[in-house]
């Protein structure tokens, strides 16, 4: 499963790491609001793509799932806009700011299952990952700790 990471900050680096440790899941590309930030962020993790906007990146075909890394602030929108297109999203906490932003994306799924929002377990090691449904139906579980 090709994942794209939404954002490149600190949580994001933990997914990229944790990601690449995994043998189901594929740390795909890096999506950010600067090219050159997403560039560097592909280059140190080892991304075989980089994205200059979230639209971009959410674009790519090749993208399974979408992590959303953001800050809190802008999980409402960028989830918003990957549901809309259709990709299954892995959010990371806090999922929402609020309820009516949960009701909005929950209406925006274009199918069941399209997103989770599952609690992580930070650890010195990285992050634990599951995933509950990939977008072809199957029933599958990936983790693991680097």
């Amino acid at each position: 499963m090709k994942v794209g990471i939404i954002a490149t900050g600190w949580i994001a680096e933990k997914a990229a790491f944790t990601l690449n440790g995994l043998a189901e899941c594929e740390a795909y590309a890096v999506g950010s609001r600067q090219q050159e930030t997403a560039d560097k962020f592909a280059a140190k993790w080892n991304l075989t793509k980089a994205y200059g906007s979230y639209a971009e990146l959410i674009a790519d075909p090749d993208v399974d799932l979408v992590y959303i890394g953001t800050p809190h602030s802008h999980h409402y929108d960028v989830t918003k806009l990957a549901l809309m297109a259709g990709k299954p999203c892995l959010v990371e906490k806090a999922f929402m700011a609020n309820a009516r932003q949960s009701a909005d994306n929950h209406r925006q799924r274009t199918r069941p299952n399209l997103y989770r929002d599952y609690p992580r377990t930070a650890t010195n090691h990285g992050l634990r990952i599951s995933v509950s449904r990939l977008p072809s139906g199957t029933h599958r579980r990936a983790e693991g700790t680097s």
